[in-house]
């Protein structure tokens, strides 16, 4: 299952959740045919139906979701160029500003960071994966303050073996 294929599965269970079934069968019949314009249509659709106050928190879910993908591509140590374009298509296809993208791969950067620090420790390996996956996150340099603020607290940990 492609990377693109795992956040719009995400997104389906939250258009499940909130009773949208036809759209996730749109979804799923719009990836069938690699139809990025179809599934966009579907996603947008299903997520305007959500509609009121609870719209919002559903739109949080989903990102959350891509968090959570990101994360998770994340687990091997290395995000590749495919994947990140995958979440650039996600993040057309959910209406998601730049800012908010930033933050989320922010986010996840931040998470990887406190699980690497943790034990008060990081080793080579663990700042090589940071360093690799801050770099494969293409944070634009408007970014980079906050990035360097969470490599600051891996590297104050890093003792050279």
């Amino acid at each position: 299952m492609s990377f693109l294929q795992t956040i719009l599965g995400s997104v389906g269970q939250v258009l499940r959740q909130n009773n949208l079934e036809f759209s996730v069968e749109g979804i799923s019949k719009a990836l069938a045919q690699v139809d990025m314009q179809q599934a966009q249509n579907f996603v947008m659709q299903a997520l305007n139906n959500l509609g009121g106050g609870s719209g919002v928190s559903n739109i949080e879910q989903a990102k959350d979701k891509i968090i959570q993908a990101l994360f998770d591509a994340a687990a091997d140590g290395d995000i590749s160029l495919t994947e990140m374009a995958e979440v650039k298509g996600m993040q057309k296809i959910l209406g998601i500003s730049d800012a908010q993208l930033a933050e989320m791969k922010l986010k996840v950067l931040n998470q990887l960071a406190q699980k690497v620090i943790s034990d008060n420790q990081v080793s080579d390996n663990e700042m090589q994966i940071i360093l690799e996956i801050e770099k494969d996150l293409q944070f634009s340099s408007s970014e980079q303050d906050s990035v360097r603020q969470v490599l600051e607290k891996v590297k104050s940990l890093y003792k050279k073996a």
